[in-house]
């Protein structure tokens, strides 16, 4: 019913030429608050733009640490953790790297200090999307969608196909990246999202469609990885890729579990105006 007051997390509050983008929230297993941003100050003088992480155990004073700054951060960053291993759980974080490709960064300190994972993620032609992981233990999957589309201010960049790529060893080595959707042809792909529940399912949900024809959301689970079973969601309207219309379908999806069922936030544009929807079901 009430809000405190703002807390300003990236920095002292003072400056009004500070440029950052792509704020990002989890919570770690004693409720303690982990932010990233990406910080963008400068980069038209030639300063590198840089990931940070935020962390704060009261959400009003938070301590900052560097993730990245160098050419090897390609941007949309996504943290994971699996909060069942406690406070001093690893953390790690996937995000666009150069060349279309994806980089994995953990930390075993509490954010404090990061490094890449020992063996480069196995993939390529990585399209402009947010990807995503979830973790447990050791083992991380990282979703995301491939394709050729470029990179467009104007325009998302389809995918022609989603993807999932497992580590067991924090990223010491990988699995061969396994094809989660299935459509084929002339079929695109927004927006994968993956989570775990707590028996050991993997759940994804993605838009698919024919740009400028029907658009759906898809969810697909898997209990090994490796073979996914997949089920639409729902009908979302026209699967529109300009950013500028009023019935683009955004940036992103939600998703979670809550126990074995999977909560789902997702964009309709039936009516020729995006609206939000939201879905409670059992992945199949």
């Amino acid at each position: 019913d009430t809000f405190g007051t703002p807390a300003v997390a990236s920095d002292d509050g003072t400056s009004t030429t500070l440029d950052f983008d792509k704020p990002a929230l989890a919570v770690d297993s004693a409720d303690g608050l982990l932010l990233t941003w990406a910080d963008f100050t400068g980069q038209a003088t030639g300063t590198m733009p840089s990931l940070v992480l935020g962390r704060s155990a009261d959400g009003v004073t938070f301590t900052r640490s560097t993730i990245v700054n160098d050419q090897s951060f390609g941007n949309l960053a996504f943290l994971c953790l699996d909060r069942s291993a406690g406070v001093n759980a690893p953390l790690y974080l996937v995000h666009l790297g150069a060349n279309n490709t994806l980089t994995l960064r953990v930390s075993t300190n509490r954010g404090q200090s990061w490094a890449a994972s020992a063996t480069a993620v196995p993939a390529s032609q990585v399209v402009w999307q947010d990807p995503t992981c979830v973790a447990h233990g050791s083992d991380v999957w990282l979703a995301y969608a491939s394709g050729t589309a470029p990179f467009s201010i104007t325009t998302d960049s389809p995918g022609d196909a989603v993807h999932v790529v497992h580590t067991g060893n924090q990223g010491a080595s990988f699995d061969t990246p396994v094809t989660a959707s299935s459509a084929g042809g002339s079929t695109k792909y927004l927006f994968p999202r993956i989570a775990r529940s707590a028996a050991g399912k993997l759940v994804l949900t993605w838009y698919q469609g024919v740009p400028g024809a029907a658009a759906s959301l898809q969810v697909a689970g898997s209990t090994n990885g490796t073979t996914f079973t997949l089920s639409p969601v729902a009908q979302t309207g026209t699967f529109t890729l300009d950013r500028t219309l009023a019935n683009w379908l955004g940036d992103y999806t939600g998703l979670t579990l809550l126990g074995e069922q999977a909560l789902i936030t997702y964009a309709e544009n039936a009516n020729t105006r995006a609206h939000v929807a939201f879905s409670k079901l059992s992945p199949p």
